[in-house]
């Protein structure tokens, strides 16, 4: 099995982290259009298991269980928003919140992050 670290294999400096990119995402304005499509796709439940894409559906009724669809929701939408701020070239396209939320099924906030920014670069 070969193992592959998705910040490293981008090129990513060490110390750049997720946090700087949510931080520069929070700070950013919110009249951003990629923010504002972000914010509709997660609200009309792309991202959370009562409305979800009927095919991932059961799958996200078992690991988003004990998550309340805000939380949901709302780590969906700081990682699109992260990566619109890592890759503004790129920015938001919909359907990354598919990806996002599956990947968020399993792995933490941070390394979904870092998986989507692989997936979007190098598959």
């Amino acid at each position: 099995m070969v193992k592959v670290n998705p910040k490293e294999s981008l090129g990513s400096a060490p110390e750049e982290t997720y946090e700087e990119y949510l931080n520069l995402a929070n700070e950013a304005p919110g009249d951003r259009l990629d923010f504002q499509i972000i914010d509709r796709d997660v609200t009309d439940g792309r991202s959370d298991r009562t409305t979800f894409n009927y095919s991932m559906q059961e799958f996200l009724y078992y690991v988003q269980e004990n998550i309340p669809t805000q939380k949901v929701r709302e780590i969906t939408r700081n990682v699109l928003r992260a990566f619109c701020m890592k890759y503004p070239s790129i920015g938001y396209c919909q359907g990354m919140s598919y990806i996002a939320t599956f990947l968020l099924s399993l792995l933490d906030e941070s390394s979904a992050f870092w998986m989507l920014s692989f997936i979007v670069n190098k598959i």
